[in-house]
């Protein structure tokens, strides 16, 4: 663990030790490359080691899972679709879920990673009264988010055994809220398939260069668009953004800047994503989701640069939910084996 090694690999910058902590003796700083640390007050902490307790390196290895089932698909609704940055899987689940417990639980609520509205990227939580709130958290952000709270605000959430929660993020926050809330019934995770994300700051200088360029308020920023761009072209490893003066970009990630050195991976990552182990086939979510690249070898009417999800399946839990998601999505078996062979993030190590 971070706070006693300072082996900046066993930090994921969740804020998890902080939330929890019960004197409050945890604080974060930021380094030169705009990550967060966490660090103690010696002269407050009581040793009491909750810090220990929640924090996602500590987890054993039984605490992973191969699959029990997955499938490919897209969301029924074509405008869900186009507003989704792949096939609308999160969207999807969270109106299965919706359908299948919310008849059981008094309020249902989702956290997720949403853009603010000066485009700092922040986990955050919500109660979900219709459909539509749900799309506060679509779309990629591909930028590491700002977790500060969020662990304490939902377990405040399920604390209370009338409510249900929906957890989506990467998957090392992932593993801090199965750390931090247990294998609550009224809870069910989903991770992302991750290549891990640039910092806030970094993307913060890219608004900086963009308003300067263009002489304009940064008003709109959208990954992975799904319009035509400016090149005649449809491509989801794209953005699109829009000025206060009415400038409008849609560009691929061959033609703007800050996509490009996403893609090809050169800006500073954080340690602990060189080093993610959770970056592997077995899984500790209930449910994974991402792209189904090269789906169009198995069915050729299918375009995967236009967005389909993998919908992988851990958890008993999870598969009990199968068919309610099903029900929202049109589907296409696909072998696990298939969707690890195209997806770097899930080649690690097998049980």
């Amino acid at each position: 663990m971070f706070l006693t090694t300072k082996n900046e690999k066993e930090c994921y910058g969740c804020f998890s030790c902080q939330d929890f902590c019960p004197v409050n003796a945890i604080f974060t700083v930021q380094d030169s490359q705009g990550y967060f640390y966490p660090s103690i007050d010696e002269k407050i902490c009581i040793h009491c080691k909750t810090c220990e307790r929640v924090c996602p390196n500590t987890l054993p290895h039984a605490a992973f899972a191969l699959p029990k089932d997955c499938f490919a698909g897209l969301i029924k609704d074509k405008a869900d679709l186009k507003k989704s940055s792949s096939g609308g899987a999160f969207k999807a689940i969270v109106q299965a879920c919706r359908k299948h417990f919310a008849p059981h639980y008094d309020a249902f609520y989702c956290a997720g990673v949403r853009f603010t509205d000066d485009f700092r990227v922040v986990h955050d939580v919500i109660k979900i009264t219709d459909d539509n709130s749900i799309d506060l958290f679509s779309k990629s952000k591909y930028v590491q988010c700002y977790p500060a709270g969020i662990f304490k605000r939902c377990n405040s959430i399920i604390a209370d055994e009338r409510n249900f929660l929906v957890f989506s993020g990467s998957p090392c926050h992932c593993a801090a809220a199965r750390k931090a809330f247990g294998d609550k019934k009224n809870v069910l995770l989903i991770d992302v398939i991750c290549h891990g994300a640039p910092a806030q700051s970094v993307f913060d200088e890219y608004k900086k260069t963009l308003e300067k360029q263009y002489g304009s308020e940064l008003v709109f920023y959208e990954f992975k668009t799904k319009n035509k761009l400016e090149n005649g072209t449809y491509y989801t490893r794209s953005a699109t953004y829009r000025f206060a003066d009415g400038t409008e970009r849609r560009l691929s990630r061959l033609d703007d800047s800050y996509l490009k050195d996403f893609y090809d991976e050169k800006y500073i990552p954080r340690p602990s994503c060189t080093n993610c182990q959770f970056k592997r086939a077995e899984r500790i979510s209930d449910i994974t989701i991402g792209d189904a690249w090269r789906i169009n070898e198995l069915y050729e009417n299918l375009y995967p640069q236009g967005g389909v999800s993998p919908v992988i399946l851990t958890s008993e839990k999870a598969v009990a939910l199968q068919q309610s998601i099903q029900n929202e999505m049109d589907v296409y078996a696909v072998h696990y084996d298939f969707l690890v062979a195209h997806n770097e993030p899930l080649k690690g190590s097998q049980q």
